[in-house]
């Protein structure tokens, strides 16, 4: 518990971090480049963002494969795994490249030429595909770069990891403030990222080198016959990646095709806070999937059992905790913090996809990685590309009818039904049956939510909040009744998370 609670910690700092530059630095970017090149960004991250499918799932069986090696302790076996990998990873760079090019070809002959985005001048078209193709190469350049980390994670050694992410951060927060301030352009945009991610990767393979000595990084010493199973395992992470694309990242794409680029601005804004939020428990899954590996070798299932009910405990709290906040208080937070026309296009959108992504959080933060980690991708995988087709159908004909309001339907809805589809097998691996999952886990901690989301709304609008001052009051408060309320009555008692010890404790001290 210690070992994982300390990891876990660790990454929830860095994603605390990286909740702090995107509110420094969306505001900044929207009101320095304006509603519609804001749009035209993310556009261009939307349909990049595509390649990464190209990588097939590979730095995820990476860490499965790796973290088997660990465990036997195995260093030749290890190497051998880690030469195939980069040569696999080398072989799909270049082919995201070609494919990169050619979605550059279309971007330049097509969107730039529709009516869409008749709303930007030559000038900033000619800036926009520039800016396209250097994300095109920063995409395809991180390919071959994301061994190291994957290498980090099975070694459990989450520390070394956040701190290279830390510093990524930190010097991309810094060059972006400088760089658009000096030439507010989408080109400098891009810039930023390309600098910044070859300066981070150089520096995670050379870390990774430092703390593991007898790790070998190289394409001397692949072993083809691992390939196969390594893209057998690969092909089930790439459907979860193809579907988590298709569910999250496309939003953009469908409204471009049928709005003006500056609709694509108010969904972002938004959906703003639901991908660090979900990289907040995502965190939680990166330690768990390497533990699960371990656990599952090893063939401790009492052990597994215990991670999984505790940390989907904890999941389940954090989603509350942030969702309840969103919902009573977003709006306002959206007003003090972009401004009231932001607040007011795009808060129905951020209302809408609490509904979707309150079921689906816990489950992708620690039933998702349990799952891959003990060796049963295909579940996670099957559902999360259903998900990301019917979020696709469903946003493509909303779309028409309801605008950006129906794109945000469109993904609520197949978020929530993944959830009831990948929890039974979850809980199967784990060796928990579902019913005593839902007491356990589920009914408590919705039972005190339900009380924090009442007093919660009188506080609202009692207070009507306009002002930093009051939203973050708002803020502690909500924070201040879930501890309070969990620790005297939700987790008082439980078997994975007794507060009474906790509270004991802390009164010895």
């Amino acid at each position: 518990m210690t070992s994982i609670a300390r990891h876990v910690g660790g990454n929830w700092l860095l994603n605390a971090l990286q909740l702090a530059a995107v509110l420094l630095l969306s505001p900044f970017v929207y009101r320095t480049l304006g509603a519609e090149q804001n749009g035209a960004w993310v556009v261009i991250v939307s349909w990049t963002g595509l390649l990464s499918l190209l990588v097939l799932g590979v730095p995820m069986a990476t860490v499965r494969f790796v973290g088997a090696e660990v465990a036997k302790g195995d260093l030749a076996a290890l190497n051998r795994v880690v030469a195939t990998c980069q040569r696999t990873l080398c072989v799909l760079a270049a082919a995201a490249l070609v494919v990169g090019l050619l979605s550059w070809a279309w971007f330049r002959l097509g969107w730039l030429r529709a009516d869409g985005a008749a709303v930007l001048d030559e000038a900033r078209r000619a800036d926009a595909s520039l800016a396209f193709l250097l994300i095109v190469l920063q995409v395809s350049a991180a390919f071959a770069l994301r061994l190291p980390y994957a290498v980090l994670e099975a070694h459990k050694d989450f520390a070394a990891r956040n701190m290279l992410m830390a510093g990524e951060v930190l010097l991309r927060t810094g060059l972006t403030l400088a760089c658009l301030a000096w030439r507010p352009s989408l080109s400098t945009l891009a810039a930023v990222l390309v600098a910044t991610m070859l300066v981070e990767n150089l520096a995670a393979r050379a870390v990774a080198r430092a703390r593991h000595p007898g790790l070998v990084f190289g394409l001397a010493g692949a072993d083809l016959a691992l390939v196969k199973p390594l893209l057998k395992y690969s092909i089930w992470a790439l459907l979860l990646n193809v579907g988590a694309l298709l569910s999250f990242r496309v939003a953009a794409i469908v409204i471009s095709t049928h709005l003006p680029p500056s609709e694509a601005t108010w969904f972002d804004f938004g959906n703003k806070f639901f991908d660090p939020l979900a990289g907040l428990l995502i965190a939680v899954g990166a330690v768990v999937m390497p533990y699960a590996t371990h656990l599952t070798t090893k063939g401790d299932t009492r052990e597994l059992r215990e991670v999984y009910l505790r940390w989907s405990k904890v999941c389940t709290l954090a989603s509350l905790v942030v969702l309840t906040f969103l919902v009573f208080v977003g709006p306002a937070f959206l007003a003090v913090w972009a401004g009231p026309e932001v607040a007011e296009r795009s808060s129905t959108v951020l209302l809408v996809l609490c509904a979707g992504f309150l079921p689906y959080l816990p489950v992708r933060g620690v039933s998702v990685p349990l799952l891959m980690g003990a060796g049963d991708p295909r579940t996670p995988a099957l559902a999360m590309a259903c998900t990301g087709l019917a979020n696709v159908l469903l946003s493509l004909v909303l779309v028409r009818t309801h605008g950006i309001v129906g794109v945000a339907v469109g993904t609520a809805l197949p978020t929530a039904l993944f959830a009831a589809w990948v929890l039974p097998g979850a809980c199967r691996r784990a060796g928990v049956g579902l019913g005593a999952y839902l007491k356990s886990v589920v009914a408590p901690q919705v039972a005190g939510a339900a009380v924090v989301a009442l007093a919660t709304h009188g506080a609202v609008r009692a207070l009507r909040p306009d002002s930093w001052i009051e939203v973050l009051a708002l803020g502690m408060m909500i924070v201040l009744l879930y501890a309070a309320l969990w620790l005297a009555v939700v987790w008082r008692g439980d078997p994975q998370l007794d507060t009474r010890r906790l509270l004991a404790r802390l009164r010895r001290n």
